[in-house]
């Protein structure tokens, strides 16, 4: 397969060339207890699937909605694909009950929550180029170098906001 374009391999479709250099890539990166687990995966059960993401304009126009992953796609490295589809239908909830035409429910709905989706996108972004394509050597790094190196990632972040745009409280 020419994997310049992504495309997803289900099991049993990976060729040994490609399950070998999977292979090589995972002992030479991996921390060794991470590669010995995957190591461990037969081949005939390995697998390639890509990641996405996605960011929309807007979250509605006319009579549609978007809702979740429909509205926009944040790369798995926050964690936040459940949690932005309960806020964006509780946001569209509080439109709803707040009143109003339709368009007004509408137009408060992805004035709120198109900015939110834009923020996880990047953050997303930014964290899988930091853990993913531009690796620190996580091996030469202590307490003190970590803590920087992601202050480092955070920077032009709103720490004012948590996850999604609330406020995370603490206890």
């Amino acid at each position: 397969p020419d994997l310049r374009a992504p495309t997803s391999l289900p099991p049993g479709r990976l060729n040994s060339e490609l399950t070998a250099h999977l292979r090589a890539l995972v002992a030479d990166n991996f921390p060794p207890y991470w590669a010995a687990r995957v190591l461990r995966t037969p081949a005939e059960t390995t697998f390639i699937q890509p990641i996405y993401d996605l960011e929309v304009p807007h979250y509605t126009s006319g009579r549609m909605v978007l809702v979740g992953d429909a509205a926009s796609v944040a790369r798995p490295h926050i964690g936040g694909g459940s949690v932005k589809a309960l806020q964006d239908a509780t946001a569209l909830e509080a439109a709803w009950t707040a009143g109003g035409s339709w368009k007004e429910i509408l137009e408060s709905y992805d004035a709120g929550r198109g900015p939110v989706g834009s923020a996880m996108v990047a953050l997303a972004r930014r964290m899988g180029a930091a853990q993913v394509e531009n690796t620190p050597d996580w091996s030469a790094m202590g307490p003190t170098a970590f803590d920087a190196w992601w202050q480092d990632q955070n920077k032009g972040s709103d720490r004012r906001s948590g996850f999604g745009g609330h406020s995370l409280k603490a206890g």
